[in-house]
């Protein structure tokens, strides 16, 4: 079967160039398309239709790349946003009209614009791929959650990053699938010479970043670092803090191989979100599978999907308030990081074992056997 893939995501190489040259992007949502993507091209003919960032887009024109197995199509890239639109359409219709056998459409669920052509395209069974609510978008107003809520409503077919999304969305029970997000075997070495403390992520106050600040600067530990990556409104103020303090590192946005060779040799991968029953039922931290899968350990807020799994091999928090940062940080230092490390290489085998390409490739074939049946 053919799957064409409607999409934001990018070739990883073309991502990673951008990454790189200044531009913010989401890195969470490529890496779980690239990933599924690959996955779906384990038994499937994959094409991908790009929808490119507007801009000067340095090494990039229009034309086709492949990614393994996966084919990305490049409308040329524009400054014009109608411009922009009037090309995706083009490009995406023109393959369609040359196709001699069926196939299906996957849709990105965090682009209106892809959702709204897409709602055009009748022809073929249609699966809307989500892996976040609305409403906890932050860059959305209440209008603009609402114009999304409705464009995820309605499609043929679901795959969806939890149970409650998949609720809330799925409600004429079509076909679906919950791939709640992927870990895959890396081994790697780190640029950072000095022990640190990593957090790679979206730096937003709410999201606990302040929080581990705060506690980080009271451990009064000058031999260890703390090396932070991520974009978002906090950036500024922790470029700030790291010209101010010696053992604070600010990355700013870096590509995914490199957050990787960090987490992988950390001495605690952090993860501060605070806990929210509302956000935790729609999402799970992306940031967590990577963590949990680099055999490095991992202290974090608990979470209700990964705790219940691995309750006795990870450094959970109850509340992480500033407070329980500091103590649980104290304590991990004093005790005998070898144990810490067998429990974190744990970890990582049961989560590639149960989260990688190959653990998903027969629930995803399955789910598209549905989809062609129905």
């Amino acid at each position: 079967m053919t799957i064409l893939v409607l999409s934001t995501c990018l070739h990883p190489i073309d991502f990673q160039n951008l990454i790189r040259s200044g531009q913010t992007l989401n890195p969470s949502h490529q890496t779980y398309y690239e990933h599924l993507l690959a996955t779906s091209a384990l038994s499937h003919r994959v094409v991908t239709m790009s929808l490119l960032p507007l801009g000067h887009l340095p090494g990039m024109t229009k034309g086709i790349r492949k990614a393994g197995q996966v084919a990305y199509h490049y409308p040329l890239p524009t400054t014009h946003r109608i411009i922009r639109l009037v090309r995706y359409h083009q490009l995406v219709k023109r393959w369609i009209r040359e196709q001699k056998e069926p196939f299906i459409i996957f849709v990105d669920g965090n682009s209106k614009t892809i959702m709204s052509f897409a709602k055009t395209l009748t022809l073929s069974q249609r699966t809307i791929i989500i892996t976040d609510h609305p409403n906890h978008l932050s860059s959305l107003n209440q209008r603009a959650k609402k114009h999304h809520t409705s464009l995820l409503v309605g499609w043929d077919s679901y795959i969806t990053l939890t149970p409650s999304l998949n609720e809330a969305f799925n409600r004429d029970k079509k076909p679906f699938v919950i791939i709640s997000g992927f870990a895959e075997p890396r081994t790697v070495s780190s640029p950072h010479k000095r022990p640190y403390l990593f957090f790679s992520g979206a730096l937003y106050n709410r999201y606990g970043i302040d929080r581990l600040l705060d506690a980080f600067r009271q451990l009064n530990r000058p031999d260890i670092d703390l090396v932070v990556a991520g974009h978002g409104p906090e950036s500024s103020f922790l470029e700030r803090l790291s010209q101010t303090t010696s053992n604070i590192k600010f990355l700013g946005l870096i590509d995914h191989e490199l957050v990787y060779r960090y987490q992988s040799n950390a001495l605690l991968n952090v993860q501060p979100r605070p806990r929210d029953p509302d956000l935790d039922a729609d999402s799970i931290p992306s940031k967590l599978f990577e963590f949990l899968s680099s055999g490095a350990p991992t202290m974090s807020v608990s979470h209700p999907f990964f705790y219940p799994l691995y309750a006795d091999d990870v450094e959970w928090l109850d509340e992480g308030t500033v407070d329980e940062w500091v103590k649980r940080l104290t304590l991990f230092l004093q005790e005998d990081q070898k144990l810490h490390i067998n429990k974190a290489q744990h970890v990582k085998t049961n989560m590639i074992h149960t989260y990688s390409r190959r653990a998903w490739r027969d629930a995803l074939d399955a789910f598209i056997k549905a989809c062609i049946r129905s």
